[in-house]
C-alpha cells in the first residue's frame, strides 16, 4: 500500500498538535522537519514509506503526547495549593471507597448503621497523606543541607506515622468490613 507523503507528515503535524504548547512552541517544528527527512530517507531508499514505520513512529509519539500531558498536569497540580489539596482530598475519597463498598456489601447494608467515624478517619489520613506526600516531593533540596533537611524529615516522619496509624485502622476494622459478626 502506497501513503501520500504530503498527508502523512500532514497527520504527524496535527499530532504534534496533542502536545501541550510550551513542549510544541520548543520542539514541534524540528520534530516535523525530523518526521519529513524520515520519510524522504525511507522514499530514496526503498521506493516507499512503510507501514511498520508509520505505525512505530505514530504509537511513540503519542505516547510521548500522554506523557507530556501527564507532566503537565501534575506540574499545574503541584504548583496550585487549591489543586493540591482538592487532589489529596479526592484521592482520601478514593482510598476510602472501597472500604464503604466492601462493608455495605459483606454486611447486608448497614444493619447497625453506617460507621461514619471509621470512614472519616481513613478519608482524612489517607487525604493528610496524599499532601504530605505532594508536599515531601515541593521540598527543595537546594542550597545548605542544613536548610532542607529537617523539614524532609519531619514530612517523612510524618508519613510513617500517618501511613502506620492507617494501616492499623484498616487492619483493625478489616473483620468489620468483610461482614464479620459484633461490629
Amino acid at each position: 500500500m502506497r501513503v501520500d507523503e504530503r498527508k502523512t507528515v500532514a497527520a504527524y503535524g496535527y499530532l504534534l498538535g496533542l502536545y501541550p504548547r510550551t513542549f510544541r512552541e520548543r520542539m514541534g517544528e524540528s520534530m516535523l522537519q525530523t518526521f519529513r527527512d524520515l520519510c524522504r530517507e525511507q522514499r530514496s531508499a526503498i521506493g516507499y514509506i512503510p507501514i511498520g514505520f508509520l505505525l512505530s513512529t505514530f504509537a511513540e509519539t503519542s505516547a510521548g503526547v500522554f506523557k507530556e500531558r501527564i507532566l503537565e498536569v501534575i506540574v499545574t497540580v503541584m504548583n496550585n495549593a487549591f489543586l493540591r489539596i482538592s487532589v489529596s482530598v479526592l484521592i482520601g475519597l478514593v482510598a476510602t471507597l472501597p472500604f464503604v463498598v466492601t462493608e455495605y456489601i459483606y454486611s447486608g447494608g448497614y444493619p447497625a448503621g453506617i460507621p461514619f467515624a471509621i470512614f472519616n478517619v481513613l478519608w482524612l489520613e489517607a487525604s493528610i497523606f496524599t499532601y504530605l506526600a505532594i508536599s515531601l516531593f515541593r521540598t527543595p533540596r537546594t542550597g545548605p543541607v542544613s536548610d532542607w533537611i529537617f523539614p524532609l524529615l519531619l514530612k517523612s516522619l510524618g508519613l510513617v506515622i500517618i501511613m502506620s496509624s492507617w494501616t492499623f485502622v484498616v487492619a483493625d476494622q478489616l473483620p468489620c468490613f468483610l461482614g464479620g459478626k459484633g461490629c
